[in-house]
């Protein structure tokens, strides 16, 4: 069983890879010890809003932290 399970940082991370190869700007993005949105980002008119969820987002023995699941949260887009 892999144990393995990536930090928010991490989550971050590799969605701000993912945006930028699209396209987007990222206009700013926080770690997980600043407070805020994760990542906002923009391409033509449209802003994305990302909320990311990672291993250090559940405290250890939770059942989200069992499931090793990648997330992104919540992203809200407006124009």
């Amino acid at each position: 069983m892999n144990n393995w399970c990536p930090t928010e940082n991490e989550v971050i991370n590799k969605a701000i890879e993912k945006l930028e190869s699209i396209g987007f700007n990222i206009i700013s993005q926080c770690n997980t010890k600043q407070q805020g949105i994760d990542i906002e980002a923009e391409k033509n008119g449209i802003k994305l809003l990302i909320e990311a969820k990672g291993a250090t987002s559940s405290m250890e023995g939770s059942k989200e932290m069992e499931s090793h699941l990648i997330e992104i949260k919540h992203v809200l887009i407006y124009q």
